[in-house]
């Protein structure tokens, strides 16, 4: 049989009138900076700065608004007032078209729409409207060769079928000597 000591922690910090920590848990309180040490009952410790920022006073989503293609990712960022901070709780309207996860990438996964709301502790939001647009079924190009003079250029205009479908391209050449 195995048996385990009692793991005895205590919490020395400094700063307390800016934050309490309970069994390992940090709660701000008011703006500041402290130290927080962990001690073991054997004498070991390990200690973290803590900075407390005040409330925000305002947030938004950059960007604004967001269109995308069906399986396309987008990284969101909450701009919250400026010297503060607040972690932020994501949800989705409409999880058949888009979720959002902890660290605000959305991932577009039907057509449709879907607003996705950002809230802080203090009771503030932020809404983006997401639009899903179908994922191209193919990709047409308006000519089937392209013939040029050493030093000329052509822009190449892909297209995507169906016309509504969203995406991005890229390019690549399997001889990059010649282009």
């Amino acid at each position: 049989n195995l048996k385990t000591a009692p793991v005895e922690r205590e919490w020395v910090k400094k700063g307390f009138d800016k934050y309490v920590v309970e069994d390992g848990v940090v709660k701000a309180i008011s703006p500041g900076k402290g130290k927080i040490t962990a001690r073991a009952y054997n004498g070991k410790k390990k200690s973290v700065t803590l900075t407390v920022k005040k409330a925000p006073d305002s947030i938004a989503f950059s960007p604004k608004s967001v269109t995308m293609g069906a399986q396309q990712t987008c990284q969101t960022a909450c701009i919250l007032s400026p010297d503060s901070a607040a972690a932020i709780a994501y949800t989705t309207s409409n999880s058949s078209v888009a979720r959002i996860d902890e660290n605000g990438l959305i991932t577009a996964l039907n057509p449709g729409s879907a607003e996705i709301t950002a809230r802080t502790h203090n009771g503030l939001s932020a809404i983006l409207p997401v639009t899903v647009c179908p994922a191209p079924e193919k990709i047409a190009l308006p000519v089937a060769e392209i013939t040029l003079g050493v030093g000329d250029k052509y822009t190449i205009t892909p297209s995507a079928i169906p016309s509504d479908a969203i995406t991005q391209y890229t390019y690549s050449s399997k001889k990059s000597a010649i282009a």
